[in-house]
């Protein structure tokens, strides 16, 4: 395992949402047994639990003239929290303790570091080439996490490819069976398209009507569609019924986001989707003469 010295400026956000038991309290005092969070993992296979102490070990490699010479310490922990994050090559790695407690092991300074973690948002390329124009030092190693965990970013590719693809159907289908729908209807009031277009009517004013009837269904579509899936989002949220392999999707259960903006674009872009699926209907309805119409009847 790798111990991550950390201090009160560390984000542990995300560390404190996967904890299982104990808490992330880390501080420490010179002269006091160090707290240690670990993995369940790690907890698993070493048989212990909260507030149980292991023994570490602490190696120091230093360069001699023709050779490296390895000196090894060891320290008791005390185990302050669990946490379980289900991806299994960090679970089995990394450990937190307080930074100050390694410096003082180590026997470095207060400004002594391995490196720095930089939390963003969005695009890591971008603020990787930022950060080495300011570093500018060959001595040190910028790198993101796209590059130390590859095989999670190709994973979450793939998966943001499925959505695109099951969106296009899903719009498809939606195209489909609203054309379908339209075509219909327009075919069951060829009568009444033939009197209007007797009284005068032109076919734009025709085809609002028909316009108007697919933006009534539409909404209300969308109304019971966008009810029945926050219903469903909040039940496996709440109550956690679909499970997954955490193996091989990293997590035990199919998490749901449903950001309002998204579903706003999403319901948007239905909605004209739907309402193009009307140029067939509308090219039906300017081929239709009222005289044909009327005698057929």
């Amino acid at each position: 395992a790798i111990f991550l010295g950390i201090d009160s400026s560390y984000n542990l956000k995300y560390i404190n949402e996967k904890l299982i038991e104990g808490n992330t309290d880390l501080r420490w005092e010179k002269g006091k047994l160090p707290k240690v969070i670990i993995s369940s993992n790690i907890a698993k296979n070493l048989e212990v639990y909260i507030n149980d102490t292991i023994l570490s070990s602490f190696a120091r490699i230093k360069k001699n003239i023709n050779n490296y010479d390895t000196t090894a310490t060891f320290s008791n922990c005390v185990i302050s929290g669990i946490y379980e994050t289900d991806i299994k090559e960090y679970d089995k790695k990394i450990c937190f303790v307080n930074m100050d407690y390694l410096r003082d092991k180590f026997k470095l300074n207060n400004e002594s570091i391995s490196y720095y973690e930089v939390f963003i948002d969005g695009n890591l390329n971008s603020p990787k080439k930022k950060i080495q124009t300011i570093i500018n030092s060959p001595l040190i190693k910028v790198s993101t996490l796209s590059v130390k965990f590859p095989w999670i970013y190709q994973w979450l590719n793939i998966f943001n490819k499925n959505i695109y693809y099951i969106t296009i159907i899903m719009l498809c289908i939606c195209f489909i069976n609203m054309l379908s729908f339209l075509i219909i209807l327009v075919l069951e009031r060829t009568k009444m398209i033939g009197i209007l277009k007797s009284f005068g009517a032109k076919n734009k004013q025709i085809a609002k009507i028909f316009f108007y009837i697919s933006i009534k269904i539409t909404i209300k579509g969308i109304l019971y569609g966008n009810t029945i899936a926050l219903i469903i989002f909040y039940i496996q949220n709440k109550f956690e019924i679909i499970k997954l392999n955490p193996e091989s999707y990293f997590v035990k259960t199919l998490p749901i986001v449903y950001p309002l903006e998204k579903i706003i674009q999403i319901n948007i872009i239905s909605l004209i989707f739907i309402q193009i699926s009307l140029i067939i209907p509308f090219l039906i309805i300017t081929k239709l003469k009222p005289s044909k119409i009327l005698y057929l009847k």
